[in-house]
């Protein structure tokens, strides 16, 4: 995805947002509702957008869980998102692409060999893959994971023993720091955030629609 389309996007979002508060009573709860909406939805969309934004850096600093890469930087999972980003040393931004979660919780884990390990609740498998974000042979299958597995940790060795699979334990490291970029996605910054802008604008959302139910019935008396 080239940078236009990134500005023109955000341009477009802002416009709308515009259109959206006016005339209205609460600009800022409707704001608060358009950008909660527009961070919500993505939990679907994203991931099919498959390779499209795997140069693509999405807001990681609120990522569930960030462990030390071999080479020295570090993958983040993005678990709302089912998204996976892998940065550099420096802790710059090199790439991302999404696992194949179907939308339940996942974790990540490292392997002997420097493959990323991806296990999915609801798909049943675990995935392999590269740095650069391609899968290594076929997603191994799991029959039932084992209850003692902590869905809000990383795959860690000993979790669960599968044919081809060496685990290693991952060390963790700091999440991404905040940029520009990410400051301008705020809505992307994690679901929960886009969740609450929704309910706390919802009651004056309610209030605009019976405010003007009362001032209908007055007009028409």
């Amino acid at each position: 995805m080239s940078w236009t389309a990134v500005f023109v996007s955000i341009f477009a979002c802002v416009w709308i947002a515009g259109l959206v508060v006016q005339r209205s009573r609460y600009p800022i709860a409707k704001l608060a509702m358009f950008f909660g909406v527009v961070g919500f939805f993505p939990l679907f969309i994203l991931p099919g957008t498959k390779d499209l934004l795997n140069d693509f850096e999405l807001p990681a600093s609120f990522a569930e869980m960030v462990i030390r890469a071999p080479d020295g930087g570090k993958y983040t999972a993005l678990v709302w998102s089912s998204r996976i980003q892998r940065y550099r040393e420096d802790s710059s931004f090199s790439n991302g692409w999404f696992p194949k979660t179907l939308g339940g919780l996942w974790q990540i884990g490292l392997t002997h060999d420097g493959l990323v390990a991806v296990a999915s609740i609801r798909g049943r498998h675990i995935e392999l893959f590269n740095a650069e974000g391609e899968r290594q042979g076929e997603p191994l299958k799991v029959a039932d994971w084992p209850k003692s597995m902590d869905w809000s940790d990383t795959l860690n060795p000993g979790e669960i023993t599968l044919d081809g699979l060496d685990l290693v334990q991952p060390g963790t490291a700091p999440p991404p720091r905040l940029t520009w970029l990410g400051v301008l996605l705020f809505p992307l910054w994690h679901v929960y955030f886009a969740v609450a802008l929704i309910l706390l604008s919802l009651p004056f959302f309610i209030l605009e629609q019976l405010e003007h139910q009362i001032e209908d019935s007055d007009t028409g008396e």
